[in-house]
């Protein structure tokens, strides 16, 4: 670490960025342009993995005429044969501050100054409120809730076939079957529908990965998406899909002559 960052302070060296994206497959759902959807008389629940990391949490919407009550002590995110549970136990806090701005009079060699705004006082004051997380989501008929809370993957997939900082005509990708995938995980939702208690089950794993450079893969956006043009281009994900997601990371380039420099910074020879 101490060499890299010798390196970048030497000027001599350039920091690229890449993104590697990761392709899901799921079992038992289907696949629309919104989301990943598992559909039952009760509930429908949709998945879309794309943000960075990916983001195995779902949104659960109750179709029946009357509340389901999601138990989070016995719903579950499995990575890799490890359960993480989605109840645990936390205590948030909503804190809210003011701030007060006041004058009062000085007191100089025994006499009161009758200039009181000679002296301004600020003061803050704070207030907290905390709550303790719920075991259980009531979700009213009709209504969605939003369940987020792990990711799939926060770091770099090491892989000898995918190069590290590849341009976009060396671009390539690894694919794996369920078997073979680094990672597979599903969620386990339990949820109470009227008196029927009901266990969902669903399963994904990630079926390819591929590295792409910055330069090439992202596409800058001129216009808003009611058609007005903007003031400055944003770049954007071409192929931002429900059931993809993106790691990015970092890669220093340097040449033999730039890392003898940036020893020498760092050693003083």
């Amino acid at each position: 670490m101490l060499l890299m960052f010798g390196i970048m302070f030497s000027g001599c060296s350039s920091v690229y960025t890449y993104y590697q994206v990761y392709k899901v497959e799921n079992e038992g759902g289907s696949l629309m342009s919104n989301g990943i959807v598992y559909d039952d008389a009760n509930a429908k629940i949709i998945y879309n993995f794309w943000q960075e990391n990916g983001n195995p949490g779902f949104v659960f919407s109750n179709k029946t005429e009357g509340d389901i009550t999601i138990d989070l002590t016995k719903s579950h995110f499995i990575m890799n044969g490890f359960s993480s549970d989605y109840y645990q136990n936390r205590v948030f806090t909503n804190n809210s501050s003011s701030d007060v701005v006041g004058s009062h009079s000085v007191m100089f060699r025994g006499y009161y100054s009758l200039k009181s705004n000679l002296r301004t006082v600020q003061s803050t004051s704070s207030t907290g409120t905390n709550y303790v997380e719920k075991p259980t989501i009531v979700v009213p008929p009709k209504t969605s809730v939003n369940i987020s809370e792990f990711n799939v993957s926060s770091s770099r997939f090491v892989h000898c076939d995918l190069p590290k900082a590849p341009s976009m005509k060396k671009v390539k990708s690894v694919k794996f079957e369920k078997s073979g995938s680094p990672f597979t995980f599903y969620n386990l939702i339990t949820y109470t529908a009227g008196s029927t208690s009901i266990k969902a089950e669903h399963r994904f794993y990630v079926s390819e990965i591929t590295n792409y450079p910055e330069n090439g893969y992202m596409i800058k956006k001129t216009t808003s998406d009611c058609g007005t043009k903007l003031m400055e281009p944003i770049e954007v994900f071409p192929k931002a899909e429900p059931n993809s997601f993106y790691v990015m990371y970092k890669f220093v380039e340097c040449s033999k002559k730039c890392l003898r420099k940036g020893f020498k910074l760092l050693t003083g020879l």
